[in-house]
């Protein structure tokens, strides 16, 4: 099994180079996502040469950057196709694509013209050795492991690949991870890491939702059984990354970076001990 232990650092965009790979190695990360989007560290306008800023700066740090945020879409990709290329110069080789919409009205075209989509993303992908990988999201027309895999099913697996989310489809999604894992097989090449918990709501009560809501948390704390998430992919000797998502101190980065340390700890835990189970 290898699983990457690598951080998605939106709510990092504060911090220069130098202080967001302090971040990264002190936590216990192995990698940093490339974040392409405008006011990061890497915008779309300049995308070849922060890539290779990026990537040779973390290099030099002792981390990996094998997995780009960039959420682009079909139509992005069909404009300027040398994006792939500049990720496949840059050893980056993973890269998540731009969310499809829940539908309007019935579901079931929306899917269709999804499906549509990944065909032709995954043509170009194939062309030039990297892999579309789409996320799992609540709100999304795709927001469980079953919806995903009708997104993917008979393309390369080499080409395009699913982030499933715990902390997402604890909203809206969920499916047993066995399940999950089991039906999505080579597809499945990343775990976005975050949690959420229940909390009282006041101003819901007398609502349909009957005064709940939930808020985002570290993984140690939340809904999510992590145990189960990873004992499947113990079993199935499984390669990918694990992308922390660390939303739950967003406007105290001090604060942020030690909870995320915990996380990472916790998280590592689960994995060893499952690991250490299944011999």
């Amino acid at each position: 099994m290898n699983i990457i232990f690598s951080i998605y650092p939106k709510f990092f965009r504060t911090l220069s180079l130098p202080e967001l790979a302090g971040v990264a190695r002190d936590c216990g990360l192995d990698a940093v996502n490339l974040v392409v989007r405008d006011g990061y560290w890497c915008e779309p306008a300049t995308l070849g040469r922060d890539t290779r800023k990026f990537v040779r700066f973390m290099k030099a740090e002792g981390l990996s950057v094998l997995f780009a945020t960039a959420g682009w879409s079909l139509e992005d990709i069909e404009k300027n196709p040398g994006m792939l290329d500049i990720l496949a110069e840059n050893d980056i080789r993973e890269f998540r694509l731009a969310y499809f919409p829940a539908a309007s009205g019935e579901t079931l075209p929306s899917l269709e013209v999804a499906r549509g989509a990944m065909e032709k993303i995954a043509g170009h992908c194939a062309r030039r050795g990297v892999r579309a990988i789409y996320q799992v999201h609540h709100t999304m027309l795709v927001s469980s492991a079953s919806a995903a895999w009708q997104l993917v099913r008979g393309l390369p697996a080499s080409a395009v690949g699913i982030e499933l989310d715990p902390g997402n489809q604890s909203f809206e999604g969920f499916e047993d991870w066995e399940k999950s894992v089991s039906l999505l097989g080579d597809y499945l090449r990343a775990f976005g890491i975050k949690d959420t918990m229940p909390v009282r709501d006041e101003s819901l009560r007398g609502t349909p939702a009957k005064g709940w809501s939930r808020q985002w948390c570290p993984a140690s704390e939340g809904v999510v059984n992590w145990h189960e998430v990873v004992r499947p992919l113990v079993r199935r000797r499984w390669a990918g990354t694990f992308v922390f998502m660390p939303f739950y101190h967003e406007d105290d980065m001090r604060r942020q970076a030690a909870v995320l340390k915990q996380e990472v700890a916790y998280v590592r835990g689960v994995v060893a001990a499952e690991t250490k189970s299944d011999k």
